[in-house]
């Protein structure tokens, strides 16, 4: 599902800006992206992550961001 996500925001960036590219180094960096919540709250060997560790961990995140003008 992760990477599903990951894919479909390329093809909906592709779709809405016709210069917009994905080198092997921007892979390199979405696979980390995708990868990370797995790494830091999940079990690796599952594949799998406790839903509501990622979900408080985020909402906490982005309440600071836009708490801060961001």
């Amino acid at each position: 599902m992760l990477a599903n996500s990951k894919l479909a925001r390329m093809i909906e960036s592709r779709a809405f800006n016709p210069d917009y590219t994905f080198t092997s180094s921007n892979e390199q960096f979405a696979l980390g992206e995708v990868a990370a919540p797995i790494i830091v709250f999940g079990d690796t060997e599952a594949k799998t992550v406790q839903r509501g560790l990622v979900v408080e961990f985020f909402g906490k995140l982005q309440k600071r961001r836009f708490g801060v003008g961001f």
